[in-house]
């Protein structure tokens, strides 16, 4: 392996109603931040690059419980993070978007910090999202995309977001449902992991198969064509920006097949690298490397 996977949170308190986290996975809690720095640091001696933060809701560590809208402290662990280690890479994973202030922002300008953030959005509908029992509306979601999306970095790498949306959830109108895409189609988003909302009705159900209006499956197939459509459009076009600009790639594999050397890693915003797209500028092609190249 060339990167870590570091648990800081479990669990959660916060009862969406298309969600069985709470039965699964249990109540929130999180680690000491030394307890977190010291297994980073025993990472980092071995001479590893990247460590990847996790979590159930991981931007609520540190609460008392995951319904503290906007009392964050995931900033304070990022900051002795970055104090405490010198790891090259530090990769977030999906994150809940209420915990993200100002002073998390202003931290994920850092160069050591993927410009590639990960938001349980669900949907762009302030209707659907307090029904979903979420702790933010839809204007608070855009303007925390916009946020995201217009960091200055010093290293000039453009911001990749990905969100996780949910179609077809119960009472989701046509015009609920393009708040959703419109998130999409005003750039905002580079990736989306897109779910026909499901009651999980064959052992466990969630809350909101119980709703009124449950929305057809025919219509969930059409709002996620539709999604996808859009995505695989903005997806190009995200690509088409970053050709021929000079990338940090991790290298995580090389193998010799054909006389040929083979390789594959991601530049800093989470693009896919390989000797087929990328081309090289140094020579030094080993594992767990990281190496200047060029997006072609």
């Amino acid at each position: 392996y060339t990167k870590k996977f570091l648990l800081i949170q479990w669990g959660c308190d916060s009862f969406c109603t298309f969600c069985l986290t709470v039965k699964k996975r249990w109540w929130h809690y999180y680690r000491d931040k030394d307890d977190i720095v010291e297994e980073i640091l025993e990472f980092e001696v071995s001479w590893w690059k990247e460590v990847v933060l996790t979590g159930i809701n991981l931007s609520a560590w540190w609460l008392s419980d995951t319904n503290q809208v906007w009392k964050s402290r995931f900033a304070e662990l990022l900051e002795y993070i970055l104090e405490k280690t010198t790891i090259p890479r530090i990769r977030i994973s999906s994150m809940w978007p209420e915990f993200i202030d100002d002073k998390c922002l202003e931290l994920f300008k850092n160069t050591r910090i993927y410009p590639h953030f990960h938001y349980s959005v669900q949907s762009g509908s302030s209707e659907i999202l307090k029904s979903m029992h979420r702790h933010y509306d839809g204007k608070y979601m855009r303007d925390l995309l916009i946020k995201t999306k217009n960091l200055k970095r010093e290293d000039g790498v453009e911001v990749s977001i990905w969100a996780d949306l949910i179609v077809g959830f119960p009472w989701e109108s046509e015009e609920n449902f393009m708040d959703t895409y419109n998130l999409v189609a005003n750039w905002l988003i580079t990736k989306i992991h897109a779910f026909p909302f499901s009651a999980h009705t064959l052992w466990e159900s969630v809350p909101a198969w119980m709703f009124p209006n449950q929305v057809n499956d025919k219509v969930k197939k059409e709002r996620m064509w539709e999604l996808e459509a859009i995505w695989d459009k903005i997806r190009d076009e995200f690509i088409d920006r970053n050709i021929w600009k000079t990338f940090e790639v991790l290298i995580e594999s090389v193998k010799e097949e054909n006389w040929k050397i083979k390789w594959k890693g991601w530049t800093q915003n989470y693009i896919e690298a390989d000797e087929k797209t990328f081309e090289i500028t140094t020579w030094n092609i080993k594992r767990n490397e990281i190496v200047k190249w060029i997006l072609k």
